[in-house]
């Protein structure tokens, strides 16, 4: 998975207007607010696979 498809999954799940709102936080932090419980559980997801991929371009570079 590249940064690029855990970004349009994302978007494909939450809110445009909450990603407007609390886009400059991290997925990790998003999944910390409030307003974002629905989508905690993939915020969570997508930050640990964040993760990964800058692991993966670390180890392959």
């Amino acid at each position: 998975m590249t940064h690029a498809e855990i970004y349009k999954t994302i978007r494909q799940l939450v809110p445009q207007e909450l990603l407007d709102k609390y886009g400059h936080l991290c997925y990790g932090e998003m999944a910390d607010v409030p307003e974002l419980a629905p989508w905690a559980g993939d915020l969570r997801w997508a930050e640990e696979e964040w993760t990964k991929v800058d692991l993966q371009e670390a180890v392959f570079s």
